[in-house]
């Protein structure tokens, strides 16, 4: 089954993919479409899969979408899923976004059966973050550290003062 329906959040139109036809429903959120092109067909016979390319798209983006917060963007999620009457679903996050599922599944009564993390740490902390730049010193060849500290310098010479790291 391939389908598309549409959400409407902060005023714009988004597309929603459907695919697969499992009796449970997941959502697979941030760049939604890539994460569904990676999921198997086997995963599809169990998940219903929906997938929005959030906030992305051939337009520019929404002049609030610089003062979003991790809550404005869990709410907003809890409306696709609202919209889309998912109750209760999966979300599936890859990397960031698996942070971005977590916080929206705290959400009070929010209608979220599980977390489906992909390449994500299951927590974004101080303690953590230490533990995975450590471990990244310790593991990786040294051409890849020496890009990651350019990368890094480069960041911190263009940073504005309302960025955040994550």
């Amino acid at each position: 089954m391939k389908a598309t329906s549409t959400v409407v959040i902060r005023n714009r139109e988004y597309s929603v993919n459907i695919e697969g036809d499992g009796p449970r429903t997941c959502l697979c959120i941030g760049i939604g479409s890539l994460m569904q092109r990676t999921l198997s067909e086997n995963f599809k016979s169990y998940f219903t899969v929906y997938s929005c390319d959030l906030y992305f798209s051939e337009s520019t983006l929404p002049a609030s979408f610089d003062s979003l917060t991790m809550t404005d963007l869990a709410q907003d999620l809890l409306e696709i899923i609202q919209q889309l009457n998912l109750k209760p679903t999966f979300l599936v996050g890859h990397s960031c976004f698996g942070i971005l599922a977590l916080e929206t599944a705290k959400q009070l009564n929010a209608p979220i059966a599980g977390v489906i993390l992909v390449a994500s740490a299951p927590e974004w902390t101080q303690a953590s973050l230490a533990f995975t730049n450590h471990y990244f010193l310790e593991h990786a060849e040294p051409g890849r550290v020496l890009n990651d500290q350019e990368r890094k310098a480069h960041y911190n010479a263009i940073r504005k003062p309302t960025d955040s790291e994550v």
